[in-house]
């Protein structure tokens, strides 16, 4: 088994640990070179909140969030991840557009960058449907990217 999560941030890799738990200590945990240094939760998230203040206030928002207990017992696997560098993607074609990514049993895996450095995006071949971890963040309308409905199949 594989374990990629689309991006680094805390609420997503938090608990990558409980995969293990549940029985599978085969898998594996791949991570996108370029997520790396998103996925050391306290810093990152720190610079992100920082970030955030400029805005809102995220503490007020999400007052769970202050006092650092958050961060305990998380595991996220980082230490033990095998990175993908992007440099192995591979080139495939659906109708008439062409992506870069991953392909990995009944996905094809397309790092877009879109809210963090490593942000993937998961496509399910079999019904040509896109997944992804967090397409808009409130204060950054960068991370939005428009449906591909235009494209033909």
């Amino acid at each position: 088994m594989i374990l990629l999560n689309t991006h680094g941030h805390f609420d997503h890799v938090a608990n990558n640990d409980l995969i293990l738990e549940a029985g599978f200590p085969e898998t594996e945990f791949w991570l996108i070179e370029t997520e790396k240094p998103v996925i050391d939760l306290l810093p990152h998230f720190e610079a992100d909140l920082k970030e955030h203040e400029k805005y809102y206030d995220p503490h007020g928002f999400e007052p769970w969030i202050k006092g650092g207990d958050l961060y305990r017992g998380l595991n996220t696997m980082a230490a033990q991840a095998k990175i993908i560098p992007l440099s192995s993607r591979v080139t495939q074609k659906f109708g008439d557009v062409e992506l870069q990514g991953w392909q990995v049993k009944r996905f094809f895996i397309v790092h877009d960058g879109a809210h963090t450095p490593g942000h993937v995006s998961f496509m399910i071949l079999a019904i040509k449907s896109w997944r992804r971890g967090t397409s808009i963040w409130k204060s950054s309308l960068l991370s939005w990217t428009p449906p591909l409905n235009a494209v033909s199949w």
